[in-house]
């Protein structure tokens, strides 16, 4: 069980790192970013520390938030 887990767990992390690589590859490049650690958790630092980097509860809350602060600019 324990290692069904473990298999379970690093498989999901791997899908995951996969996902941000492709991602986030091109916008590194964009960023003007010359070395890209081969490592994931150093990639993943770098890329948490870019400027443009959005949070998954970030980037849900601007999907709802524009129709309601475009209404309250217009207003003001």
């Amino acid at each position: 069980m324990k290692r069904r887990l473990e298999w379970i767990l690093m498989s999901k992390y791997e899908q995951c790192f996969k996902r941000l690589k492709e991602e986030w590859d091109p916008k590194l490049a964009v960023n003007g970013v010359d070395m890209i650690p081969t490592n994931p958790d150093a990639y993943a630092k770098l890329v948490f520390s870019q400027p443009d980097y959005k949070n998954r509860s970030t980037r849900e809350a601007m999907i709802e938030m524009p129709a309601d602060s475009e209404v309250v600019e217009e207003i003001v």
